[in-house]
């Protein structure tokens, strides 16, 4: 069963509705408390759990109690043919002493199979909560996309009225009339295109988080003031990684798994009890009590090299294990730098597209007020409306790609669950610390955890071996020697 927060959270959701995803934080619990896969891992997790207790019986004794009454024929040299009823009862007691060390081996084992689950679901947590916030995030864009294109739309057809009203009047051109229709098409079609979008992006929340979005979902706050401190960042996420952790439990199970196969090489020593009552044993009428208390040896010599086979088969097993290890620190290093790439970036970008937007808009509107003069065509109107819508959805886009880089870095460095103040499926759950044979090198970092320096843009070297830019002078030079030339 899940955890008694989550099962509370599960039923205020109940009540609350569709309405009730209004922050992301909500939407994320959701996502986590609802989703079929994570709940499936987290299923996944208990089973290991109920396993390693199943292993564990075996260093309890065991008991069992056999009763029958049998008609039962019997033929003998000296007595014949005989038939009669036999009546028995009887309780026996089995303690293992000695196998090998091997219930002790499969306990360890399994034991970090259930430390494996663990990490999954905690990685599982963190992948969804990452999917919910992309999903939260771009509800959030492509309604505003949206709404740009619908403006975009409205504007055109605005100038398209106005070029119409001017051709009825007789003072405009109809060529003009029909670069603005066609504008005004292409402008239809944008928005027909970020309607769409709006919907596939709806879907997926659906999806994800478990139900439809409202239609209030609030703009959640920034996050970047949780983020680590870069020359921490790797190695940070790298060692806190819950993927990480978990192929290092995988490790120390691969290693109990040799020595669960080893244990087959000893030999098996049990304590043995019984005490039996049964009547008319073998025809011959009478009551009839037997008891048995021993010690039992079984010692396998020979098998066909079974044995040795799996031993050899585990120790591959093993080596499998350390190598994806290393194959999960490189994943993890390199999805957190190229996430922490995309947060430095963009930051850095964000200022030029919203430089470029707050430009463009200003040559818009003075193109507009030459246009009703006579001073500017209509299709620098139609490309300064185009190139400023053009930038509006840029400096969108770039705004919830930082966000979602930001998620994506929080996600990697298992931070995003804290931030959002939630937990995963299992972080209330316990995990066993004497399972023995941890190693400190199964922890070892296979790569680097070093954060390469992020390249600069070198402006002046840009320049270098550009032809010079002509002044004024020799430009107006150079019209004059061309009109010369004409002459």
């Amino acid at each position: 069963m899940l955890t008694t927060a989550y099962m509370i959270g599960l039923a205020l959701y109940g009540w609350s509705g569709a309405a009730a995803a209004e922050t992301l934080n909500e939407a994320a619990a959701k996502a986590i408390s609802k989703q079929p896969e994570l709940r499936s891992r987290f299923y996944d997790y208990r089973a290991a759990g109920e396993d390693q207790k199943a292993i564990q019986g075996r260093y309890l004794p065991r008991v069992d109690v056999t009763a029958s009454y049998n008609h039962e024929w019997q033929t003998r040299p000296l007595t014949g043919d005989t038939d009669f009823n036999h009546p028995s009862i009887g309780v026996s007691l089995r303690q293992t002493i000695f196998d090998g060390l091997y219930t002790q081996s499969e306990s360890r084992r399994l034991g970090y199979t259930r430390e494996t689950r663990y990490f999954e679901v905690q990685a599982a947590s963190d992948d969804m909560a990452v999917e919910a916030a992309r999903a939260y995030y771009d509800v959030l864009r492509y309604r505003k996309l949206a709404d740009l294109a619908r403006d975009n739309y409205a504007t055109h057809r605005e100038i398209y009225t106005q070029i119409e009203e001017r051709v009825k009047a007789g003072v405009g051109r109809r060529v003009d009339l029909e670069q603005a229709a066609g504008r005004m098409a292409l402008a239809e079609s944008n928005w027909l295109t970020e309607q769409a979008n709006l919907y596939d992006v709806t879907a997926r929340y659906a999806r994800v988080i478990g139900e439809e979005p409202p239609k209030d979902l609030i703009e959640p706050g920034s996050l970047d003031k949780v983020l680590p401190k870069g020359d921490e960042l790797l190695g940070l996420a790298i060692k806190s990684n819950p993927t990480f952790r978990a192929a290092i439990a995988n490790i120390r199970a691969a290693r109990a798994r040799i020595d669960t196969q080893k244990s087959n090489n000893w030999p098996k020593l049990e304590f043995v009890a019984s005490r039996s009552f049964d009547k008319d044993r073998d025809g011959v009428d009478g009551n009839y009590r037997d008891g048995l208390v021993g010690v039992s040896l079984n010692w396998n010599l020979f098998n066909g090299g079974t044995d040795a086979a799996n031993t050899r088969s585990a120790a591959e097993s093993y080596n499998g294990a350390l190598e994806l290890r290393d194959k999960v620190c490189r994943d993890v290093r390199q999805t957190t730098q190229s996430a922490w790439n995309n947060v430095v970036r963009l930051r850095e970008q964000l200022a030029y597209l919203d430089q470029h937007q707050l430009s463009t808009e200003k040559a818009r509107d003075a193109y507009r007020k030459q246009f009703d003069i006579g001073q500017r065509t209509l299709l620098d109107v139609l490309d300064s409306e185009n190139e400023l819508f053009d930038a509006r959805r840029a400096l969108t886009n770039g705004e919830y790609d930082q966000k979602v880089a930001v998620v994506r870095v929080l996600g990697q460095s298992h931070t995003l669950l804290p931030a959002l103040k939630l937990q995963s499926l299992v972080d209330s759950e316990k995990l066993d610390d004497d399972l023995g044979d941890k190693q400190t090198a199964d922890e070892m970092v296979g790569c680097s955890t070093n954060l390469p320096a992020l390249g600069s843009l070198d402006k002046d070297a840009a320049m270098v071996g550009r032809p010079p830019i002509a002044t004024l002078k020799e430009l107006e030079k150079a019209k004059t020697d061309a009109d010369k030339a004409k002459k």
